[in-house]
């Protein structure tokens, strides 16, 4: 009675032979294949729109990572919505960006940074010296 497996990549042992999946192999190790499944998810009508984010700031603790987008259209900045992650679903958040950015890249060409923008200083007002109220003229 001959095992097949269409499922397993070429040259790989079917399952229950040394060296298959689940099953350790020459060096004592083991390997197993993983498939992931799509995931999908609702998304409740009022976020549907989305929003847009002109910057982030990344905030971090010993239990969370607090990410606060940010809308930079106006004075003062405002925060247009705040998640609030562990560290693990953090690093699964970083990693999932980086395989997106590789993947628009490929697509699409470098991401285009802004070029820096010229702060403006804020005016300086200088005291009057003519001032009637100074200690000095009284």
């Amino acid at each position: 009675m001959s095992i097949e497996n269409n499922n397993l990549p070429p040259g790989n042992p079917p399952p229950g032979q040394p060296g298959g999946p689940g099953q350790p192999n020459k060096e004592g190790t083991f390997s197993q294949e993983f498939r992931h499944s799509p995931v999908s998810a609702r998304v409740p009508e009022k976020l549907t729109r989305g929003i847009l984010s002109t910057g982030v700031l990344v905030l971090d603790g010993a239990n969370e990572f607090v990410l606060d987008f940010m809308q930079a259209l106006t004075r003062p900045f405002q925060v247009a919505s705040r998640v609030i992650l562990t560290p693990a679903v953090m690093e699964q958040f970083v990693n999932a960006v980086r395989d997106n950015i590789a993947r628009y890249e490929s697509r699409f060409g470098v991401i285009p940074h802004f070029p820096n923008r010229r702060r403006i200083a804020a005016p300086r007002f200088r005291k009057s010296m003519t001032n009637s109220s100074s200690p000095k003229n009284r």
